[in-house]
């Protein structure tokens, strides 16, 4: 015998939830691109601009600076004013790449404007889309990554 008070509450829940459910039938769909605005866009090719020369003593300030780069924060290179160990070590980062001639600068320039196209996983920032550092400051890193011999 069920009494007549848990037969209220029961009905008072299934009341709730029924009006819940029409409310959120009725609410608008979000797109997660506005909701998460502050969210990194989706990975894009970068093409290194044609005509810029790089400047191998900029960009090793560049991998020091906390307010930019940071680089050094995660890689170890020759000159670098720390030594993370998230990321590869970049020292001697071209003679290390003598296996490996497809990682040529248009290659790097992408991985540091964006690694998220060479591998999906990566905890590496996006620089270029969320303008950390600009074109010419990838130029510069790309400088100073290549005299690492």
């Amino acid at each position: 015998m069920v009494r007549t008070g848990s037969r209220a509450i029961v009905l008072l829940w299934m009341g709730i939830a029924v009006t819940a459910a029409g409310a959120l039938a009725g609410s608008p769909q979000y797109d997660p691109q506005q909701v998460y605005a502050d969210l990194n866009p989706p990975p894009v090719e970068h093409a290194m601009p044609p005509g810029l020369a790089g400047d191998a003593s900029k960009g090793l300030a560049i991998f020091n600076k906390t307010e930019t780069g940071n680089c050094a924060a995660c890689h170890c290179a020759a000159g670098a004013k720390g030594c993370g160990d998230i990321g590869p070590s970049l020292d001697k980062y071209r003679s290390a790449l003598g296996a490996e001639p497809e990682k040529s600068d248009q290659w790097l320039f992408q991985q540091i404007s964006d690694a998220r196209l060479h591998n999906k996983d990566t905890v590496m920032p996006p620089m270029l889309p969320t303008k950390a550092i600009g074109a010419q400051d990838i130029v510069d890193l790309i400088a100073y990554l290549n005299s690492l011999k």
